[in-house]
């Protein structure tokens, strides 16, 4: 009897592959192990690789993910559009029949807040619903169910989602609500700055601020000029102060440092810049001194290296304030790689040097520097090309060698190993894609790019329509879209 069955299983395993390598016609490009293929009847799934199927393909499009692990999907129920949403393990958050829309980022009108869970949605009637990161789904009520009148939605900080309580604008300010959209509390404020623990920073009728909880319970009382929230504490300013009065609070309202201070930066790394007499220091995340102040100014630390300058020298430190290079009159900056950038502007020369101040490359007829991006090792920068103008290429930072020759008008900082170049003119941009080898992934050719979520959104002009085209990192059009009597820039 085994000697069947085993045989028997193994031709339906087999069987299910076949299936499988059947049904997908085409694979587009993995993003955080997550890949969208289309069968041969043109519907989208999920693969994960190395080729599990994730989900089936039956939807007719698939968003992108977001930091909540959820996406937005739409499949034809009836002949209509019907929309839904799903988890990263293809698992179906919301059924593909409940919405005629939903919208995983920003939208006119209502705002989103995603960093805290919500979604927007429409109904198939035209209602307006909140769809929270756990699934749960709210209608988001009118101006009459509300009774408030002139109500305002128009910019993504108007609509807060806090640890499942709301913060909305209204004509009179901002309100709390549950996640119902019940009142929670009957003040209202004219400004907020919601806290991740729950509740928030809340200004009373434009002068002071104080800390409200997820009820609208006002824990800390309205004492301060003005607030600044920091994942290490909310940063205050003395009510009615001048100088030397600010200092550092918790969400519950624990003085973690006194009002004595005359400024106080938002922290980089294991450092805060605090300014004390006039100069300045760092202090560790115990807000303890580790470098004392002895500066007139000072930047952010980036990889363990900050830039520090007293008059004209400026130099760059570890973050135990041990000087690893010291120079002057000329522009300094620690790159986000651990190399640091000293650039002569006269000599048009641009020096890296390595984080222990040992000089790694120079480069020659330098304009000005861009930026740099710290995984690919990558500088854009503007070179002359040759005609006394510059032109931007790109060079490897470990070698100084020029990896493209001077040839766009404009570059754009490498992000995740590619960067957007321009080789139009500012009016009319002819934008394309280039890898780290300056080859090009995207040809020169659209009036906008912007990369967000792994992939990159491109529009191409007309007179009187354009399209749209989503690319992956290889260049393969994941989606396209004709639009008439729109313009997209």
């Amino acid at each position: 009897m085994k000697r069947i069955i085993i045989p028997v299983l193994i031709l339906i395993l087999l069987c299910e592959l076949v299936c499988y390598a059947e049904d997908t016609e085409q694979e587009y490009a993995y993003m955080d192990g997550i890949a969208r293929y289309r069968n041969a009847e043109g519907k989208l799934g999920l693969l994960k690789e190395p080729g599990i199927v994730l989900a089936a393909a039956e939807y007719d499009y698939i968003g992108f993910f977001d930091q909540n692990g959820l996406a937005p999907v739409c499949k034809t129920v009836n002949g209509e559009e019907s929309w839904g949403m799903i988890s990263r393990n293809g698992k179906k958050l919301i059924e593909s029949d409940q919405f005629s829309y939903i919208c995983e980022r920003e939208h006119p009108g209502l705002g989103y807040s995603g960093q805290y869970g919500s979604y927007y949605a429409e109904g198939k009637n035209g209602e307006k619903y909140v769809v929270f990161a756990d699934g749960t789904v709210s209608r988001f009520p009118d101006q009459e169910e509300l009774n408030l009148t002139g109500l305002q939605a128009e910019r993504n900080s108007d609509f807060y989602f806090i640890n499942g309580s709301i913060f909305l604008y209204t004509d009179k300010g901002y309100r709390l609500f549950d996640k119902n959209f019940q009142p929670l509390f009957p003040e209202t404020w004219s400004n907020c700055i919601p806290l991740p623990s729950g509740g928030g920073c809340v200004q009373k009728d434009g002068g002071l601020w104080g800390i409200v909880d997820s009820t609208g319970k006002l824990t800390v009382d309205y004492l301060y000029d003005w607030m600044i929230s920091t994942d290490w504490g909310i940063i205050v300013k003395g009510q009615g102060s001048e100088k030397g009065q600010v200092g550092m609070i918790s969400c519950e309202g624990k003085v973690l440092l006194p009002l004595q201070f005359e400024d106080i930066a938002v922290p980089s790394e294991n450092r805060i810049a605090v300014l004390q007499d006039g100069k300045v220091g760092y202090m560790n995340p115990e807000l303890e001194w580790v470098i004392s102040p002895q500066w007139d100014g000072a930047g952010q630390f980036h990889n363990g290296l900050a830039v520090v300058y007293n008059r004209e020298r400026k130099s760059v430190i570890d973050e135990n304030g041990r000087t690893v290079l010291d120079l002057s009159n000329q522009e300094l900056r620690v790159l986000r790689s651990v190399q640091i950038a000293v650039y002569d502007e006269e000599k048009k020369r641009l020096t890296l040097y390595d984080r222990e101040g040992k000089m790694i490359s120079e480069i020659q007829n330098v304009y000005f520097p861009n930026s740099i991006e710290e995984k690919s090792g990558l500088l854009a920068v503007y070179l002359d090309n040759g005609e006394d103008q510059p032109a931007a290429a790109v060079v490897n930072i470990d070698t100084g060698e020029v990896i493209s020759k001077p040839e766009w008008k404009t570059i754009e900082p490498f992000e995740n190993g590619y960067a957007i170049v321009n080789c139009g003119e500012e009016e009319e941009p002819k934008l394309g894609v280039i890898d780290a080898d300056g080859q090009y992934i995207v040809k020169p050719e659209y009036s906008s790019i912007s990369q967000a979520d792994g992939v990159f959104y491109a529009d191409k002009e007309y007179e009187d329509s354009s399209d749209s085209f989503i690319f992956d990192t290889h260049g393969d059009i994941l989606e396209s879209m004709h639009y008439l009597g729109q313009s997209f820039g």
